[in-house]
């Protein structure tokens, strides 16, 4: 069963997460309604990857991201001020950004 619990962070890029056995989509979810981060990914990416349970106040996206994507393939690359792309870790030359991988 999954329960989340989104609230409003006092900066625009950090958030609220409170999820307990959740999808990393639901992450992704989550951080999108509290920022104005949009995200791009393929959905066989995030197929068959473990739920994760994250309690984070006012933290940073990437922290957040971090955490959900710890012990999977996938990275993200923040390649505007409003668009993040999670990718399983192929590399792709046509993105210039900030690459982190977890």
């Amino acid at each position: 069963m999954c329960s989340i619990s989104a609230m409003f962070a006092q900066s625009g890029r950090d958030v609220t997460v409170n999820v307990d056995n959740a999808t990393v989509k639901e992450v992704l979810k989550s951080i999108e309604a509290q920022t104005s981060y949009r995200f791009s990914y393929r959905e066989d990416a995030l197929a068959n990857k473990p739920n994760v349970t994250i309690h984070m106040a006012a933290a940073p996206v990437e922290k957040v991201l971090a955490a959900a994507l710890k012990g999977t393939n996938l990275s993200f690359n923040v390649i505007s001020d409003n668009t993040i792309v999670i990718s399983d870790g192929k590399k792709n030359d046509n993105l210039s950004a900030t690459k982190v991988q977890v």
